[in-house]
């Protein structure tokens, strides 16, 4: 509420002022505001930074910054009839004043932040000292080493580079957090990982029950691994070792089942052809009662011949 009058002041002063009562007629805004060939001293600050967002994938990240660059041009006339000790001039002005040729070494794209009006003005003031501000928005390079994802911590930066001065840079940690993976990695892997585990109490011949847990377990796991949103780089991550590890003991659990049911299943008995006790000794029982049957019968048979023969009357 306060900022919006001091605006429309600063519009209204920019109305009346002209490109003549600032710019001298030999001002030459491709030559540097140098005096006796001294290099022209540009401070450059960065404020209002916003990171949009952060790619992995192709190692880069978005941002929104507010660059402002102070210098001092000797050459520029301030306007006796102005009171303020400061004069805002809008974008109209960077075709006629001199700027320093500034650009952003590990920029990919960028582009004014012009969401109503131009994102750009002059700043002025008595003693000749000049300000741009510039509203960007850019998309940097930026080099990640991923190998604690998604626990690491990066180093991202701004890097700028003005004619002849060795490169700038500034610099902000990104830390990543682990929240989103733990609520749609950590937490369901573990829970899968549980789940296979508990066949180990399901008794081994309910072959079924124990296969389908484990063989699902796996399956559900491997999709899992899949569905995480990873990096897509040449080496191994901390979330691919965690992911791999909950595989691993899903399948050493399908391999334990599989022993088991190896070492409890024998080969079915031959019942023709072993000797068994239950069918030897009714078999000797019926063979020793006919022995007895016949020796009685062949007793029988002579007794009763020789009867026969003593009651024989002789003649």
């Amino acid at each position: 509420m306060i900022l919006v009058p001091a605006c429309v002041r600063g519009q209204e002063n920019i109305k009346e002022i002209k490109f003549s009562d600032v710019i001298p007629t030999d001002y030459d805004y491709l030559r540097p505001p140098t005096v006796n060939d001294t290099p022209v001293v540009v401070t450059i600050t960065i404020t209002d930074v916003n990171i949009r967002s952060v790619d992995e994938s192709d190692m880069s990240f978005s941002v929104v910054i507010t660059l402002w660059q102070g210098w001092i041009d000797h050459r520029l006339i301030y306007p006796s009839w102005i009171e303020s000790p400061y004069q805002v001039l809008d974008s109209r002005w960077v075709d006629k004043l001199w700027t320093p040729n500034l650009y952003f070494v590990n920029a990919v794209e960028g582009k004014m932040n012009n969401i109503i009006t131009p994102s750009s003005f002059f700043w002025i003031s008595k003693d000749k000292k000049v300000f741009y501000c510039v509203r960007l928005v850019l998309k940097l390079v930026c080099e990640m080493n991923l190998v604690h994802f998604p626990h690491d911590e990066q180093q991202c930066g701004v890097k700028m580079a003005p004619d002849n001065v060795s490169c700038l840079e500034e610099a902000a940690v990104l830390r990543r957090r682990s929240g989103y993976y733990l609520i749609n990695v950590y937490i369901p892997t573990v829970l899968i990982v549980v789940m296979s585990m508990l066949t180990f109490w399901i008794p081994h011949d309910a072959v079924p029950a124990r296969v389908t847990l484990g063989v699902t377990s796996l399956l559900t796991i491997i999709t899992k691994q899949y569905q995480a949103s990873m990096p897509s780089v040449s080496y191994i991550v901390a979330l691919n070792v965690w992911l791999s590890s909950c595989i691993a003991f899903v399948f050493f659990s399908l391999l334990e089942y599989a022993a088991v049911i190896a070492m409890t299943t024998t080969k079915k008995p031959n019942h023709l052809f072993r000797d068994s006790p239950d069918l030897i000794l009714p078999m000797v029982s019926t063979n020793f009662g006919f022995l007895l049957h016949m020796k009685n019968n062949q007793r029988r048979r002579d007794g009763r011949a020789r009867r026969v023969k003593i009651l024989q009357p002789s003649f």
